[in-house]
């Protein structure tokens, strides 16, 4: 994965450490490259979020398998946490948010 690269209109930025402070201010999407324990990925995602207030969405991979999403709602500056257990994809299919929780 680059360190920054452009989704359509979105930017989505690595936070492997190669990316500037410049480019994670202004990223859309924010990702972590490494798999973590489940409560680790869970703090990540939402305290991307609140350090970096222009991302809409931070991703972090489970080490248990499957994904944290970090969720800015739009204008009411509540963030939401989703876990998704399982990948969705050709041999995955129909991916399923296990757990949502809404924070601030």
């Amino acid at each position: 994965m680059t360190a920054a690269a452009a989704c359509e209109e979105l930017l989505c930025v690595a936070l492997d450490g190669g990316a500037s402070e410049a480019w994670l201010q202004c990223a859309d999407v924010l990702a972590a490259p490494d798999a973590l324990p489940h409560p680790a990925a869970v703090r990540l995602a939402g305290a991307v979020l609140l350090r970096y207030p222009g991302c809409l969405v931070s991703v972090v991979r489970r080490a248990e398998g499957g994904f944290v999403l970090g969720l800015r709602v739009s204008g009411s500056g509540s963030v939401s946490l989703v876990v998704v257990l399982r990948e969705a994809g050709p041999s995955r299919p129909g991916g399923r948010a296990a757990a949502s929780r809404r924070t601030r």
